[in-house]
């Protein structure tokens, strides 16, 4: 009876040992399950927070090479745009240049050409003993023929002849004198400031500019305006004076007094 009380527990304490083995065994593999399962995870979350880390730190690099490859694309853009305007500028600082430049050479100036002066040294008219006067402003031209005051007959057959004009000298004064009816009217039509051209002999001609038009008388030895004063009060000049008003005045005339301009 003893032995087998004994036996069963035994029996029992066996059945007990192997439960509690049993049990220990599953709880040590399930603390070493999750023992093992808190490890996997905790590497899994530590490579997971070393990918995003790297993940964050690739991303930074990324941005940053993308912000210098812009910075350097925006340089190189204002580069490129600096040196088309410096090229620009430069370009046309050299046209500038070009145009203002001012040459060392002498500029040769043609003097205008006086047509009337070149009609007349052209002209082949046959020339008085003293020359011929020409008139352009009122298209007249008249050969001249020395004289002198003095023989009064002398100048009155060179007026009454055509295509013929008296030339003499009034002390220091040069006179031109012819009829009106001849052509010499045409004087008191001429404006001031328009041009006279005796052609010489010798091919030289002399230039005169009217400065003075005015009616006055003959006093035979004298010419005067209406007042009564000399011309030859005046200084030096040529005159010219022909018949003016013949109709109610018998010595009245028409006086014209030119200026010396040019010897060529």
């Amino acid at each position: 009876m003893k032995k087998k009380n004994l036996l069963l527990i035994v029996i029992v304490l066996m059945a007990f040992s192997i439960q509690t083995y049993r049990t220990c065994t599953q709880t040590l593999k399930r603390e070493v399950f999750m023992n093992e399962t808190m490890s996997e995870v905790k590497v899994s979350n530590s490579i997971h927070e070393i990918i995003v880390a790297k993940s964050e730190e690739t991303l930074e690099e990324e941005l940053e090479n993308i912000s210098k490859m812009n910075e350097k694309a925006i340089k190189d853009s204002k580069q490129e745009v600096n040196n088309q305007t410096l090229e620009t500028v430069s370009s046309e600082i050299k046209k500038l240049e070009s145009s203002t430049t001012v040459t060392t050479t002498t500029p040769i100036i043609e003097a205008p050409i006086n047509r009337e002066l070149e009609n007349v040294r052209n002209d082949s008219r046959t020339l008085g003993t003293f020359g011929r006067l020409y008139l352009p402003s009122v298209n007249l031209n008249v050969a001249l023929y020395q004289t002198e005051i003095e023989t009064g007959t002398e100048a009155q057959k060179i007026v009454d002849n055509r295509d013929s004009a008296a030339y003499f000298s009034v002390a220091s004064h040069q006179i031109i004198a012819d009829h009106s009816h001849q052509g010499f009217h045409k004087i008191a039509d001429i404006s001031i400031g328009e041009k006279a051209y005796i052609k010489k002999n010798d091919s030289s001609i002399t230039t005169y500019q009217l400065i003075q038009k005015f009616e006055g008388m003959n006093q035979g030895s004298d010419l005067t305006d209406l007042n009564g004063k000399s011309v030859f009060d005046e200084k030096e000049n040529l005159i010219m004076y022909t018949c003016y008003k013949i109709n109610e005045y018998e010595n009245h005339v028409m006086i014209t007094i030119w200026s010396l301009e040019s010897n060529s």
